[in-house]
């Protein structure tokens, strides 16, 4: 049976140990996103060359209970790659003992990156004053993102005194201002709209049976975003638990966000974060 939601935040974003795999073409494999929905040619797009994949679960069971996966982060969102999927050549690669840092910083001096799933690879320059992405260090090689017009990853090995840590200062959001992310709610909650009216069409077909599809409704006040799920009481029981997936997702949608995402029984509400 598919599972309802499956959208699991990345749990070990302050790791000491993390474990990463460097693909070098990620559009090749068969991904799955945090729905277990097969990811389109246009979302392969977008996996940058060299992507670090951060393994969240080695041993994952998917919504059918039957189908094995490796659950794992890029960019703040989870993805699934199902085992026999070329995952015995991708686990062969991964780098263990990572800190992620996951912060933006800006160079104080030229240095040299190098492409490649490992340390060492044809380089290219980075200009003092730039930004980057610092995504983790393995001893003594930092994995950049250096965005861009040509955005691309890469590492580099040198001291980290090369890196200042206060950035440029960036706009701030202001506090109550839910127009700047009302569009990413409502997307996350459409997704889940899909999958709940895909399911239940699915099994009332199967069973004969004609029971109400839940659905979420977002209404925008002017201090908070609500979403509340109706259906049957029953039904909004037994999604209790996919429910807290989603408050995680939203969680995930929203970090370096001022702004807080708080659950009770068949509501999630998004406010400014209090200071």
């Amino acid at each position: 049976m598919k599972s309802v939601i499956i959208s699991l935040l990345a749990l070990i974003f302050t790791s000491s140990a993390a474990e990463f795999v460097i693909v070098s073409q990620p559009g090749k494999l068969s991904i799955f996103d945090q729905y277990e929905q097969p990811l389109s040619e246009e979302d392969k797009k977008q996996l940058l060359p060299n992507s670090p994949f951060q393994i969240i679960n080695r041993n994952e069971l998917m919504g059918d209970q039957i189908t094995e996966a490796l659950r794992f982060s890029y960019q703040g969102r989870t993805f699934f790659l199902r085992k026999g999927d070329g995952t015995s050549a991708f686990l062969q690669k991964t780098l263990t003992n990572c800190t992620v840092i996951n912060d933006t910083v800006q160079l104080k001096s030229d240095i040299r990156m190098s492409g490649g799933t490992s340390p060492g690879g044809s380089s290219f320059p980075a200009k003092a004053g730039q930004k980057v992405i610092r995504v983790f260090r393995r001893g003594n090689d930092f994995y950049l993102l250096l965005p861009g017009q040509n955005e691309r990853y890469g590492w580099y090995s040198g001291p980290s005194s090369v890196f200042l840590t206060s950035a440029a200062p960036q706009v701030a959001v202001k506090s109550d201002d839910l127009s700047s992310i009302e569009q990413i709610v409502k997307k996350r909650i459409d997704a889940v709209n899909d999958t709940y009216r895909s399911m239940f069409d699915f099994f009332n077909e199967v069973t004969n049976q004609q029971k109400s599809i839940p659905s979420w409704t977002v209404t925008v006040e002017k201090k908070s975003i609500n979403c509340k799920l109706s259906g049957p009481s029953q039904v909004i029981g037994q999604l209790e638990q996919s429910t807290r997936y989603i408050v995680q997702d939203l969680e995930q949608s929203l970090l370096g966000k001022p702004f807080t995402v708080s659950y009770t029984p068949g509501k999630i509400e998004i406010g400014p974060r209090q200071e």
